[in-house]
């Protein structure tokens, strides 16, 4: 180093109080609700919401004057749609928002255009291997078909404008809908807002359709892969505290201070990635662990650390230390998400449990404190057993006896 050199610091401030300002409708219906007759229907109608409302024909030309764009996904169980503006901004807005998720035009002629573009269609090559071998393993948990979530060529040039009204008036009603707001919002004005958009009160609410899968495990063999992923799976009631979950999450994560990374990832390699995360809908949760493994003919060899670590965390509690280094984790990603609003009405839609009311950022990190070491040992004892357990795997060699693999769970 040069003598007399001294790095060059710039501190960058926040502005004194957050500029921005989020809202995102949460309407809960999606592709699992959705009859093999009209598969597609979610997303198709979300497209139609963007096509113009009873009071605002042009709903992109609206929200561009502000620099914004109303967006967000069809999914399983909801339709979301969002935005960010600036705190001035966000009156002028909101009642773009909920009038174009409420009152549609249907314009027949536009709604038929739509068409081509809803019918995407999902095929396994739209995901990575590790991707894939996810939502195999979501689809024999919670009985979905991740392929037929866009819908199928049949069922897409079936689905009529009268369909898609009828799907409207069954369920974008509140009381089968979130308004989500993210930031310190003028609570009478908000109420003004929402009343002036004149929503139904009430409707249908959407049921569940299952697919039926008997199987416990997905494998796919693809010999062009250099190396075989791997997904489990792990069922658990919807009713639980998710708190638990999630900070046993963050012990099996992609964390280099945890055991699970030095022995999966250092001590005599066997995967080149590794992560843990939760899902959760309206039937039930799934814990979710991945591994990538390292080589080509690893797999039993990562099948068996794997199991390891599974053990390790099911027979003794983990330590004081790596408790409070978890808590910690989780309590800088709730601040993470809480800091930014779009992030935040993210993390309010994956969090689910919407039939209860959320208990907020900071309570969320208090419950995390009375969490023992002991309640997570008891957790991961009932959680990770073969009766709850689902597996898919992708790779380049012959499938292996991956029921043997499931039943090794069992301590």
């Amino acid at each position: 180093m040069t003598a007399g050199w001294s790095p060059t610091v710039t501190v960058l401030k926040p502005p004194p109080q957050q500029p921005f300002l989020a809202a995102a409708v949460v309407v809960h219906v999606g592709w699992r609700h959705e009859p093999p007759a009209l598969a597609g229907i979610s997303h198709y109608l979300e497209h139609v919401h963007y096509l113009g409302s009873r009071r605002y024909p042009n709903i992109d030309a609206v929200t561009a004057r502000y620099g914004v764009q109303i967006d967000g996904p069809t999914e399983a169980e909801n339709t979301t749609f969002a935005f960010t503006a600036l705190r001035e901004d966000f009156f002028a807005l909101l009642p773009v928002l909920l009038d174009m998720v409420f009152h549609p035009r249907f314009e027949p002629q536009a709604v038929e255009r739509e068409r081509q573009h809803a019918d995407a269609g999902v095929a396994p090559t739209d995901y990575t291997p590790w991707e894939w071998v996810e939502a195999k393993a979501d689809d024999l948990l919670f009985g979905t078909d991740v392929l037929a979530s866009l819908g199928t060529p049949q069922s897409m040039a079936a689905i009529t404008r009268e369909d898609l009204q009828a799907w409207q008036r069954r369920y974008y009603h509140w009381g089968n809908s979130h308004l989500l707001v993210a930031g310190d919002v003028d609570a009478a004005a908000l109420q003004e807002v929402v009343a002036a958009a004149e929503v139904p009160a009430a409707g249908e609410l959407p049921q569940v359709v299952r697919r039926r899968d008997a199987r416990r495990w997905y494998y796919e063999q693809r010999p062009e892969m250099p190396n075989a992923e791997m997904f489990l799976g792990f069922r658990f009631s919807v009713e639980h505290d998710l708190v638990p979950y999630h900070l046993l999450s963050i012990l099996l994560g992609n964390y280099a201070y945890t055991p699970a990374f030095r022995r999966l990832r250092q001590e005599d390699p066997v995967a080149y990635m590794h992560a843990s995360s939760l899902r959760v809908l309206s039937t039930e949760g799934r814990f979710g662990f991945y591994v990538g493994v390292a080589q080509q003919g690893q797999e039993a060899k990562a099948w068996a650390r794997i199991l390891q670590v599974l053990r390790e965390v099911k027979r003794r509690p983990v330590s004081e230390e790596m408790l409070a280094w978890a808590k910690r984790v989780f309590r800088i990603d709730l601040l993470r998400q809480a800091s930014i609003p779009l992030q935040a009405l993210r993390f309010r839609r994956r969090w689910g449990q919407w039939g209860r009311p959320f208990p907020g950022f900071q309570a969320l990190a208090s419950q995390a404190e009375a969490v023992s070491a002991q309640d997570l040992q008891r957790l991961a004892a009932s959680l990770l057993v073969p009766a709850r357990a689902v597996l898919a795997m992708v790779g380049p060699e012959p499938m292996p006896d991956l029921e043997a693999w499931l039943a090794a769970l069992e301590d």
